[in-house]
């Protein structure tokens, strides 16, 4: 399996679109009056198929650390796992891989941007 497109860059966007949407002002380098900083690890990207005698099981996983560093020495890190999984008959096509993939790592991203603990740190709370 290969991914088309630069996923460091689909999953910055990703995040800092998130993130404005929670009313944060993102920089992507921290300036030294930051209230804090995020960094996010990628930790795993795995698609399996596990195929029986007659179906089988398609389990895509998404695995990252987010970790907060706090200007008022609060810190906070996470990991966080972006799982698909679906029954199939048939070997998927690259199109409908696509989709999966990136249903596990939309999974991932959406649990780290709706952490309330994580959301706290990067307010400086």
């Amino acid at each position: 399996m290969t991914i088309a497109g630069d996923l460091q860059g689909i999953v910055t966007t990703a995040i800092v679109s998130a993130l404005q949407k929670h009313n944060f002002l993102v920089v992507l380098s921290a300036p030294a009056d930051a209230v804090a900083m995020l960094r996010v690890e990628m930790r795993s990207l795995e698609a399996k198929n596990i195929m029986g005698f007659r179906a089988g099981t398609l389990r895509d996983e998404f695995a990252i650390k987010g970790i907060c560093k706090s200007a008022g020495g609060k810190d906070y890190e996470k990991f966080y796992n972006g799982l698909f999984e679906t029954s199939i008959q048939f070997v998927p096509t690259g199109e409908a891989n696509d989709r999966y993939v990136s249903a596990a790592v939309s999974d991932g991203l959406s649990q780290l941007v709706n952490d309330n603990d994580m959301l706290r740190c990067l307010a400086g709370e």
